[in-house]
């Protein structure tokens, strides 16, 4: 059973282990045209990544929302909906945090919590968008959730170089409230709860979907 089981997962994540070592191969060939050492190339992105508790913290706090984004694809895909808007419903969601953070002063017990429900609900509301018009109109969700994705950059790209734009005139927005903050795992570094958060939705998520009936 055991043996069986480890030939189910190899068999599973082999595809991806594939992708992954077919992407760096390619780019080193495109590197190698370019004039670039590759390994040179490598061995400073995987520094980049991994050198230090500082590094490392950086690479899994920007990983954390791209996780939750795919286990938001996940489902989708799993209902046999093609939804490729993942990108654009983050921007969304990004929004409505940031304009909580910048405008509302609360606690942070009652802060986050709010950012957390309000970042989810304008993301699902964005998302719902190509639903109603795939459900109602047949419009491909394919293409129009595509779309949207633009649509969502270009929407961060106006509030940040337009009304959200810092005083100073760096094209950054404000600091946000330092009670919407997640607490910080690791000092030094921005290792935030967000990352476990993240990683207990990918293990319950996973329960669901393989050990549930409604999954």
């Amino acid at each position: 059973m055991a043996y069986i089981n480890a030939k189910k997962v190899l068999l599973t994540i082999a595809p991806s282990i594939l992708a992954v070592l077919l992407a760096f191969i390619t780019c080193a060939f495109i590197m190698v045209i370019e004039g670039i050492n590759p390994i040179v190339a490598y061995a400073s992105l995987l520094q980049g990544a991994f050198g230090g508790f500082y590094e490392i913290g950086e690479t899994m706090a920007k990983a954390a929302p791209i996780m939750l984004t795919g286990l938001a694809a996940t489902i989708a895909f799993k209902c046999r909906v093609w939804n490729i808007g993942g990108e654009g419903q983050l921007y969304i969601g990004a929004i409505a945090a940031t304009w909580i953070g910048l405008s509302i002063y609360l606690h942070s017990a009652v802060e986050i919590p709010l950012i957390f429900i309000v970042s989810f609900l304008a993301g699902a509301l964005y998302g719902l968008i190509p639903g109603l018009l795939k459900a109602y109109f047949k419009v491909n969700e394919i293409v129009l959730t595509l779309m949207l994705n633009y649509i969502a950059i270009l929407f961060v790209s106006f509030l940040v170089e337009g009304p959200w734009r810092d005083p100073s005139g760096i094209t950054y927005t404000p600091p946000i409230a330092e009670t919407a903050y997640l607490p910080v795992l690791i000092p030094r570094t921005r290792l935030h709860l967000g990352v476990v958060i993240a990683v207990l939705c990918a293990i319950v998520l996973h329960l669901i979907l393989h050990r549930t009936i409604f999954g």
